[in-house]
């Protein structure tokens, strides 16, 4: 019997998280490469040229339908078969992009849109009709032990200076505030509140986050508009506590900014009377649904259906 050529997905998008996408969907007859089309694309122009002419599908991690944006010269110059995996506040930008009449056309019509979270379909339904498909961070454990929570009660927050408001920099500096005897991390910058606070530390931009969560007792996540985060499916996996802005198992829901302090408060005084035990629940609901190889299978599934369809 003859084997089956291997099939090539070109990837691009976001860089951190594109990369991570390509190596997952490797392997087992799959090729799959990164290809930097971002900042200064013109430094990546060899390479993106002979990786298009080797690729059969071309894979966008994040979204866009803005005219003359770079997916849309890339996928025109290329025409092949293309999937677009929605992941957050790309969302956001095709809404306004919709409302202002600058969508693509091709964008909406000619490309396969999935969604990595159920809301994010939701939003994106007055834009384009987007299929839930989530992704799952290769970071979430399966069967290790999670560590113990630190003796000083420890709250994680991703703050990038130069969107710290937007990712809910004054929640953290009220927690932070008003819990002294805690201990604040902040990654991805300093969202300012390293300056101020002497409980704060920054601890810059992290590519792994592993080695924090054996320090974390909570994490805490309130921007205006997220996805389904990386950050809150590690923390549930190690057993942490999640407060975030959408409701899993595990996780404690929150509305607004007071709810949101009132919940990582009173974890505190759960801790403080030594009864703030693991997160269980959302151990293992995290280990039991975001499975990289559950991820790595329903990709592969639209990409091969995608691929039969375009066949000549």
């Amino acid at each position: 019997m003859s084997r089956r050529p291997e099939r090539r997905v070109l990837v691009a998008g976001l860089p951190h998280f594109g990369r991570q996408m390509a190596e997952l969907i490797a392997g087992d007859g799959w090729a799959a490469a990164y290809v930097e089309t971002g900042e200064r694309p013109w430094r990546h122009l060899a390479t993106l040229a002979r990786e298009t002419l080797r690729a059969d599908l071309v894979y966008l991690y994040g979204g866009q339908v803005e005219r003359g944006s770079r997916p849309e010269w890339l996928l025109r110059a290329t025409r092949l078969p293309a999937v677009m995996h929605w992941c957050g506040t790309d969302v956001l930008y095709a809404r306004r992009a919709q409302q202002a009449g600058r969508a693509s056309r091709f964008l909406r019509e000619r490309v396969v849109h999935l969604a990595a979270a159920p809301w994010l379909a939701d939003e994106l339904r007055p834009v384009v009709e987007a299929e839930y498909l989530p992704v799952a961070s290769p970071a979430v454990p399966r069967d290790e032990p999670a560590p113990p929570f630190p003796s000083r009660f420890t709250v994680l927050a991703y703050l990038p200076d130069q969107r710290a408001e937007f990712y809910g920099r004054d929640v953290a500096m009220f927690v932070a505030r008003n819990l002294p005897q805690a201990r604040v991390l902040v990654v991805g910058g300093s969202g300012g509140l390293a300056l101020a606070l002497s409980n704060v530390e920054a601890l810059g931009w992290q590519r792994d986050l592993r080695p924090l969560w054996a320090e974390t007792t909570v994490l805490l996540r309130t921007p205006a508009h997220d996805g389904l985060s990386f950050m809150v499916q590690e923390a549930l996996g190690w057993g942490r506590h999640v407060v975030w802005i959408h409701g899993l198992p595990g996780v404690t829901e929150v509305r607004d900014a007071e709810e949101a302090v009132r919940a990582v408060q009173d974890l505190f005084a759960r801790h403080q009377r030594g009864a703030l035990g693991l997160n269980e629940e959302g151990m293992d609901h995290a280990r039991a649904v975001f499975r990289p190889e559950l991820v790595r299978a329903a990709l592969r599934t639209r990409f091969a259906a995608l691929l039969e369809r375009a066949a000549p």
